[in-house]
Order: C-alpha cells, then structure tokens, then sequence
C-alpha cells in the first residue's frame, strides 16, 4: 500500500506544466501591391477574440490574443480586398498563412488579327470570302491588304473558313478572356489527286529477269491493272485505280 501511494506521488511530480499564453506580435507583412496586390487603409480580423489587426509605418501588424485562428483582410479606398489568415498558437506566437492577394478582373478588350495573309503559300488558295463557325466568339473578314481580318467578340474558340470557288481552307482561333487572338492549326487548301492512268515498262521479260521468257501475262486485279507483253521484250503493267495486285508471267508450263 505504500510503495502504491509513492508511486502516485512520483506520476504527479512529473505530469507536465501547462503552456502559457504569452502574446506577441508580427510585422512580416508588407503592406504594398507586391506582397497584397494593393496598399491598403484599413484592416479587420474575422475573429478579433483570437487575433487583432492594424496598419502601421507600411507593415500590416497581427497581435496574438489567444488560441486560434483568424483570417485578416486588408481593403484599399476602392473596397478591393486581400486576405491571410494567422494561426495562434498556445504560446501566443503567430504563424501567418498564404496570402491572397488582390487581382483585378480581366477586362475584355475587343482586338483584331490580321497576321495571316489570304495567300496560297499560307491557305493554299486566295479566298475570297471568310466566314466564322462562331461569330459570337470571332468574326471575319477579307480585307484590302490580302489578309484575313479576325476580330475578337468573347472568349471562346472558332473555326474560320475561307472560300475560293469550291475550293476550301480553315484557321483554328482560340480567344482569350483578355480577349487576345491565338491562331491555331492552318488547313491549307490541297487540290485532291486525280487518278491519271500510266504505264510501267520497267520490268524486262527475259530469263535474267524472270528466269523464263513470258508467253503471256494476267493479272490478279485487272480493275486495278493490266498487263500485256509488249514487242519491246518489256512486260507493260498499265495502272487502272488505286491497289495491288500480282503479274503472273507465263512461259508454257513455267
């Protein structure tokens, strides 16, 4: 029973000394428009039981009051605002958190491109009219200077179409909501491949070549080509359409 009661003595002894509340101040913050994105001329703290808040010789000047945190915010004439919250410990001492800083609006400012040339180096034709897929976003025109006109309406993207007979190309625009004009992916005009049949007599019809001296020739697609042996020892592969297509050359049973 006794070795007991020492035993709980020798706990009380040792238990820890509460920590005491000593309160401080911090003047690390700057107050200016790097540090807050405005001067400001007043302050507040949201919970001013935990911490208080003030202006003093440029610096904005937290005071520790107790446990806790607050979120101070710091106006300028025109009510635009910046905010960081502060965190008291215990001890009183005070750890500032992220500034939010103020930034003003981006304002829409309407602007006009005209840096792609209505040219057939860059469009691969000269258009003659222009139309957008969003006039809401951009619209367009074909001015004077041999340049297509872009000019900004709203933040957003648009396909711009200029047109030269049925012939077609397409400038990728995406706007910004500063209103700046980013051209994107130019789809020159290509003039499609028109099929313009040939014939190949490249190939000889002899032994050294073949290792016979064809009779007769076929082919395996003649909707694609067709073969004869001309009177040149030559084999004449004479193209039909796009594919293959397997020349068998025959020399009686070989």
């Amino acid at each position: 029973m006794l070795a007991f009661a020492l035993g709980l003595a020798g706990l009380s002894s040792a238990s820890a000394t509460p920590t005491e509340f000593t309160p401080s101040t911090n003047n690390s913050t700057a107050n200016d428009v790097p540090t807050l994105g405005l001067v400001g001329t007043g302050v507040l703290s949201s919970t001013p039981e935990v911490a208080s808040a003030a202006i003093d010789s440029g610096k904005i000047v937290t005071s520790s009051l107790s446990e806790g945190s607050s979120l101070i915010i710091v106006q300028d004439s025109s009510a635009h605002e910046a905010s960081f919250t502060v965190t008291v410990a215990a001890s009183g001492a005070i750890t500032i958190g992220t500034i939010t800083k103020y930034s003003a609006p981006v304002v829409f400012a309407s602007a006009t491109n005209v840096a792609t040339a209505n040219t057939e180096a860059v469009l691969g034709l000269v258009g003659a009219t222009a139309s957008s897929s969003a006039d809401g976003v951009a619209t367009v025109a074909n001015n004077g200077d041999a340049k297509i006109a872009i000019a900004s309406k709203s933040a957003g993207s648009s396909t711009i179409t200029v047109t030269e007979d049925s012939k077609t190309a397409t400038i990728a625009v995406t706007l910004a909501a500063s209103a700046a004009i980013t051209i994107g992916t130019i789809a020159k005009y290509s003039a499609p491949v028109v099929f313009a049949e040939e014939t190949n007599v490249a190939t000889a019809n002899t032994e050294e070549v073949l290792g016979l001296v064809g009779a007769t020739a076929s082919s395996s697609a003649d909707g694609v080509a067709t073969v004869n042996i001309n009177g040149d020892a030559k084999i004449a592969i004479t193209s039909k359409s796009a594919g293959s297509s397997t020349i068998t050359v025959t020399e009686d049973s070989k």
